[in-house]
């Protein structure tokens, strides 16, 4: 009775994205759990990437969000995505992962160590179990970075007043939370589009397990440039313009621009859009169905489920429809809107409202709390 009665807190946890800071702090008492706060900082384009870079700089712009909102301790969480942090698929001898964390660590460095030519000490590993069955024997999922890198961010923490508590990946994240909307079975394999401003990510996942990540080779501002090429216009402008319009297929695609987007009806803009963008969207398409087929050819006796999306990229209108009509799958944005919205999901987190650029964050606090 007295640990139903007893409200635990998250981390105040962070995904450091390249075109903003989005923080996040839940609560849980017994089975509810609800938000403490949820801030962002923004960094207009085109150039985000240049004021969110050095991880003394992002500290500090986070220790000013936790002063600045209703977050009750210091205690942080860092969420990080591909390439800041790797996921690698790997083998390990079964009789190593019956062994104690200490070892099944060293045996992780060594084999991460092959791949990357760094020294075994100079990295900080983890790792969770695979599903069974991958026909070449990998077993383990290795996130890895340097040791420095891992340290430093440690240090920046403790210099303005956080007590960083763990680092961990946006994939498990973003699992965490999705699992919430919809229980795979545990041969589902279905995805986790993560449209960021700078990168894309895929996760591919059988079950609750992330199975296989990769970066893909698009991102939304390369997206943004291709319109302001396309039109000829400022890029602010063209991103002003993908937000409010969105894109949709149609017969009324790439024309005549010579006299410039403003003689375009607004009707008409979002078939132009896509058609600047329709190459983009068919490689999208492709590198999803790339890591889906490497799954199917890894792991016997799967069934190709969904795809979710998150990140800022899935608010582009149009987008989750048509990747539904070329992939032949369910398409859903990990977001949470309000009462109407939460019909769609399971276990709806209660009074919590939030966008799917904020995803990560939010399952990354879910993340701390069910790991209690």
């Amino acid at each position: 009775m007295l640990t139903a009665l007893c409200q635990r807190r998250s981390s105040v946890t962070f995904d450091l994205g390249s075109s903003g800071i989005r923080a996040t702090q839940l609560r849980r008492r017994g089975d509810r759990i609800a938000l403490c706060d949820a801030l962002q900082y923004d960094v207009a384009p085109p150039n985000p990437a240049d004021e969110i870079s050095e991880p003394d700089s992002v500290i500090a712009r986070a220790a000013r969000v936790v002063d600045q909102g209703r977050f009750r301790g210091r205690d942080v969480a860092i969420m990080l995505s591909p390439p800041a942090v790797q996921l690698r698929m790997l083998r390990l001898p079964e009789q190593v992962l019956t062994q104690d964390e200490d070892r099944i660590q060293q045996a992780l460095r060594w084999e991460v160590s092959r791949d990357t030519r760094l020294a075994p000490d100079s990295l900080e590993v983890r790792h969770w179990l695979l599903p069974p069955g991958h026909n070449q024997g990998l077993n383990v999922m290795a996130t890895c970075m340097p040791h420095d890198q891992g340290r430093d961010w440690f240090v920046h923490c403790a210099q303005h007043h956080l007590n960083l508590k763990r680092i961990d990946v946006a994939p498990r994240a973003q699992v965490r939370l999705a699992r919430r909307m919809w229980s795979a079975a545990p041969d589902d394999l279905w995805g986790i589009l993560d449209l960021g401003f700078g990168q894309v990510n895929f996760t591919a996942v059988i079950g609750d397990v992330p199975t296989y990540v990769r970066c893909l080779s698009v991102s939304i501002d390369d997206w943004t440039r291709r319109l302001a090429s396309g039109l000829d216009i400022p890029y602010a402008i063209a991103d002003r313009l993908k937000c409010a319009y969105g894109i949709l297929p149609g017969s009324r695609g790439v024309r005549d621009l010579s006299a410039g987007w403003q003689s375009l009806r607004a009707e008409d803009l979002p078939h132009v859009l896509f058609g600047l963008l329709r190459s983009a969207v068919d490689d999208l398409v492709r590198d999803i169905l790339k890591c889906f087929t490497y799954v199917l050819n890894s792991f016997p006796n799967l069934n190709t489920t969904r795809v979710m999306l998150a990140g800022g990229g899935a608010n582009l209108k149009g987008l989750s429809e048509l990747l539904e009509a070329q992939l032949g799958l369910p398409v859903a944005v990990l977001a949470l809107r309000g009462n109407k919205d939460s019909a769609g999901w399971e276990a709806p987190l209660t009074d919590l409202v939030f966008e799917p650029e904020s995803a990560t964050s939010v399952g990354g606090a879910l993340l701390d709390l069910e790991d209690l």
